[in-house]
């Protein structure tokens, strides 16, 4: 008896579901064969994990410049992090990184799968990489070794990665290094330089409150920050309190606390950068050539300088109120330094280092004019060629030049034939008085005599150079000066007082040996005459109401660049050059006595604090 059709169909399904589930089965084993092979290879490929302590040593950070007193005037970096151990991250950072950015990270091994589920959902249904679900161990994992970009293969990686790092590193470790990693934002990397410039506050300081607006950034730090979006900064961050509240880590008290407090929409961090630019870029020339360029950047240094804020603010303010008095508006230049230590107290290089950063304080060299002229007499004082008390005919005198004859004369056109002493010449700043001096005690013993003192630069090998036609650096100049201030002791200047790693360790310093170069009494001499330049003479403007000054101006042809050289003469002896001039070599149409001394007299009086005692020291150290 045959099979019907109606018999014979459902076996002719049946094996055909049966070829087709075994076609299925055969298809989903050697897509698992070939997706295990993909995965092995991409395993087998994956980088070694990146320890704590290596990233630790080697995570770039940012280096700060100090001053005497501890406060930051500087930074040198490529990205703006400052790498904070886990064990000095406060719990509350961590609790509102977990609930801001991954709720199950302590239960999880790398991957959150149901987030995968949603975010795939979702990117299925807007036909695009739209939702991740990344965990705070896949971030690491992307920061550390991946790119931004948004593909399968990468998701991918990501994923072998997480997992990877979740086999080598704890949780608390891989808090650590996210914590520490992340942008913030204005060039911010890390939780303790967001801490310190959106709430101006140390890691150790952060609250419930502060910790969730630094989560809350994150996502999307360049328009979630408070001060770009403060009202949306303030939504953000209430949203992750109350997700700190729901997992347990704070309780209502707090989070209403935390919801009451109004966000900061100006940078926090206390800075003084702006004002201590100048004083920055020294220390930068400095350890750039001592320990490097890279280094300086990137290794967290901490360089504590003797830069003095309070100094500083005098040189500023002093440049301000006088710069805008004189003609056409010239350059300036200032280094103030104490004598006895040799350390720089202020400097500055211009009137506007966001205009150009050329620092005149010691790159620029210019003609000293007659601040020159000390080193003339020092020599001849020094050799017994003359004294201050030696007479020479104020008169123009020929003198065969390698040009033609070379007749000097005086600035203010007066050459009556007198016969006048080296002390009032130098008091009045009469050419043809030095040159006849230096004539006298020979171009090589004042050079030596300047060397000696503290000026590097070339010296004219002929009489031209008692006028100052040597160039010269208002940080040598105020050097050399400082040798006269000090009695003859020589000392090279120091800015930088020590260089720390970030384990304390002092990896660089400047040290500065004094040795007596000028005989004392040939620098007690000097000192005396250039008081008397200062209370009688061309550097009148240059006085101090109740402090001993000594000091000399120095003008040059056409009045290109005006010079005041100057130091006080009690317990403190500071000492400070002052250049003003155009950098074309243009007239300022002012002199060193007019243009250069004021500034010099507004700076020192804003920053001797008791001169009472400069008066009575100076009075026993004259000769």
């Amino acid at each position: 008896m045959g099979t019907t059709d109606t018999e014979a169909q459902p076996r002719r399904l049946w094996r055909w579901l049966r070829a087709a589930l075994i076609l299925v089965g055969l298809l989903l084993i050697i897509g698992t064969l070939v997706l295990r092979g993909v995965l092995a290879g991409m395993e087998a490929s994956l980088p070694d994990v990146l320890s704590v302590a290596d990233y630790r040593a080697t995570a770039k950070q940012v280096s700060r410049v100090y001053s005497q007193d501890g406060v930051v005037i500087g930074e040198f970096f490529k990205e703006r992090r400052t790498v904070i151990p886990g064990d000095r991250i406060p719990t509350i950072m961590k609790q509102a990184a977990v609930a801001a950015e991954d709720g199950d990270f302590y239960d999880h091994a790398g991957l959150d799968y149901l987030g995968i589920v949603r975010a795939m959902w979702v990117n299925l249904r807007d036909g695009k990489f739209s939702q991740g679900a990344s965990t705070i161990t896949q971030q690491v994992a992307r920061s550390f070794y991946l790119t931004q970009e948004k593909s399968l293969k990468r998701k991918l990686k990501e994923a072998l990665l997480a997992m990877h790092l979740e086999r080598h590193l704890s949780k608390d470790e891989l808090l650590e290094l996210y914590l520490n990693q992340i942008y913030f934002g204005h060039g911010r990397y890390g939780v303790a330089e967001a801490a310190r410039f959106y709430l101006g506050k140390s890691v150790g300081e952060l609250d419930a409150a502060d910790a969730a607006l630094l989560m809350s950034m994150v996502p999307a730090p360049v328009r979630r920050n408070p001060i770009v979006a403060p009202v949306r900064a303030t939504q953000n961050r209430d949203r992750v309190l109350e997700r700190m509240k729901r997992e347990g880590y704070i309780d209502a008290k707090a989070e209403r606390r935390g919801r009451g407090r109004v966000v900061p929409s100006e940078p926090q961090a206390m800075s003084e950068i702006a004002a201590h630019r100048w004083a920055v870029d020294l220390v930068r020339r400095r350890l750039k050539d001592a320990l490097g360029g890279e280094r300086l950047k990137t290794a967290g240094l901490r360089i504590y300088t003797s830069v003095d804020r309070e100094a500083q603010a005098a040189v500023n303010q002093a440049l301000v109120e006088h710069l805008g008095t004189i003609e056409a508006s010239p350059q300036a230049a200032v280094v103030l330094m104490s004598a006895r230590t040799r350390e720089i107290l202020a400097i500055s290089g211009g009137k506007d280092f966001g205009a150009s950063s050329f620092n005149r304080a010691v790159q620029a060299r210019r003609q000293a004019g007659s601040i020159f002229k000390p080193f003339v007499y020092g020599a001849g004082f020094t050799h017994g060629r003359f004294s201050p008390t030696t007479t020479y005919p104020n008169r123009v005198i020929s003198y065969r030049g390698a040009s033609g004859p070379w007749r000097p004369r005086n600035s203010n056109g007066e050459h009556d034939g007198s016969q006048v002493s080296v002390a009032e010449a130098l008091k009045r700043s009469l050419n043809v008085i030095a040159v006849q001096a230096l004539q006298k005690v020979g171009v090589a013993k004042m050079t030596d005599f300047a060397r000696r003192a503290g000026v590097r630069s070339p010296i004219p090998s002929n009489l031209t150079a008692a006028l100052g036609s040597a160039e010269v650096t208002p940080i040598e100049m105020a050097n050399a000066y400082a040798t006269l201030a000090d009695d003859g002791g020589f000392a090279d200047p120091v800015v930088i007082r020590r260089v720390e790693d970030p384990s304390g360790r002092v990896v660089h310093a400047e040290r500065s040996e004094r040795r007596q170069a000028v005989e004392r009494k040939v620098a007690t001499q000097l000192t005396r005459l250039l008081r008397s330049a200062v209370t009688d003479g061309t550097g009148r403007r240059g006085q101090v109401r109740g402090v001993g000054v000594a000091g000399k101006t120095g003008t040059t042809n056409q009045r290109g660049d005006a010079w005041f050289v100057g130091y006080t003469t009690g317990p403190a002896r500071l000492v400070a050059a002052v250049w003003v001039g155009h950098d074309d070599g243009r007239s300022i149409h002012g002199t060193g006595g007019s243009a250069a001394a004021p500034i010099f007299s507004s700076a020192m009086s804003a920053y001797v604090l008791e001169p009472q005692d400069e008066v009575v020291e100076e009075t026993a150290h004259a000769p």
